[in-house]
């Protein structure tokens, strides 16, 4: 069974991925929240417990500060000089303040984080232990968050008119595979979730206000706001 609820599992997520930026904004956070709920209950069927998925309020002080120091970093980076056009993305153009607070307040922690903590953090994680090493569990769920990140990119790319060459996606796949091995750790550190959904919300909703107020003070670049593409994607 346990083979089984990781299948169904990378099934939906494949689903999710593939149509979720088809669907009207209004719809995006519940559809987030249907395929958290059927990835849990896969695992449950799977016999993971809630302690296995990392549902704890553990880590909450180590959470704290590492998402207070990545807050940190990514504001310093936006008002740095040599770095601040780097978030210019053409995706904040013209998106009202207003706007801009629900996405880093609504959007990305109940949308984009808590399915992707859920699911590569929780679900894939926990399945992965009970078939194989953990390592190699942490290595699976760390690759399959780096290929999530395709679709996102592809479109974000192209709304910054850069081309998607496969270096480029390639980069994508192992820095953002990289992030998801470090927040598989922090879990496993902290013993729960809480942790790396903090950091994970922290650089996603900070990045996108910071992109924001770069967008209104200077033009984006021809490469289209990398560090903030890297940060945000999937994310609005």
């Amino acid at each position: 069974m346990t083979v089984a609820a990781l299948v169904l599992a990378v099934f939906f997520l494949t689903v999710h991925n593939l149509g979720v930026e088809r669907l009207r904004p209004a719809l995006y956070v519940p559809a987030c929240l249907t395929t958290t709920a059927v990835v849990v209950g896969l695992a449950r069927l799977g016999g993971i417990d809630p302690g296995d998925l990392g549902v704890s309020v553990a880590g909450i002080g180590v959470g704290l500060a590492v998402a207070g120091g990545t807050l940190l970093a990514v504001v310093a980076a936006g008002l740095a000089r040599p770095t601040r056009r780097l978030f210019a993305d053409r995706r904040m153009a013209g998106v009202a303040p207003r706007r801009t607070a629900y996405q880093a307040l609504v959007r990305i922690p109940l949308g984009t984080v808590l399915v992707e903590e859920v699911a590569f953090r929780g679900v894939l994680l926990a399945l992965g232990d009970r078939l194989l090493p953990l390592g190699w569990a942490v290595a699976g769920s760390s690759a399959l968050f780096g290929l999530w990140h395709v679709v996102p990119v592809r479109s974000t790319l192209a709304t910054n008119h850069v081309r998607a060459t496969p270096a480029l996606l390639g980069a994508t796949i192992v820095g953002l595979g990289m992030v998801g091995g470090a927040l598989c750790w922090l879990r496993l550190f902290t013993g729960g979730l809480l942790a790396p959904a903090m950091v994970h919300a922290s650089a996603s909703a900070s990045a996108t206000v910071v992109g924001s107020v770069v967008q209104r003070r200077s033009p984006p670049l021809v490469n289209g706001g990398r560090v903030a593409r890297w940060f945000r994607s999937g994310s609005s």
